[in-house]
């Protein structure tokens, strides 16, 4: 099953809500119990250098050991879930859309 991600009131949200809330969060009374010392510094750079930022979840190709263990190899290719699949190719078009190839500039 795959994890749904909440809000600090359980309430569902999207994944990069769920991350700067819950994971990146620098409340004093956070989810965690407190400030961890590093994991509020590390929070505090990935939010300093990282803005803004766009965050999308992918199910697990596949629930079987052995699927998970030879998924390079060509004959699992058809017990891969087709969910993983389409959110596989739907983060790969965002990525695509956000990030144009640079240019070359000439004086």
């Amino acid at each position: 099953a795959l994890l749904k991600p909440t809000d600090r009131s359980g309430q569902p949200c999207h994944f990069r809500d769920f991350l700067l809330e819950k994971v990146l969060s620098k409340d004093d009374n956070d989810v965690w119990g407190g400030v961890d010392t590093i994991r509020f510094k590390v929070a505090h750079i990935l939010q300093y250098f990282f803005t803004d930022f766009d965050a999308e979840m992918i199910p697990p190709p596949s629930t079987s050991s052995e699927v998970m263990e030879n998924i390079e190899d060509p004959k699992y290719k058809d017990k891969i879930s087709p969910d993983f699949i389409q959110q596989v190719e739907y983060v790969r078009t965002k990525i695509f859309e956000k990030c144009k190839p640079k240019r070359g500039y000439t004086a």
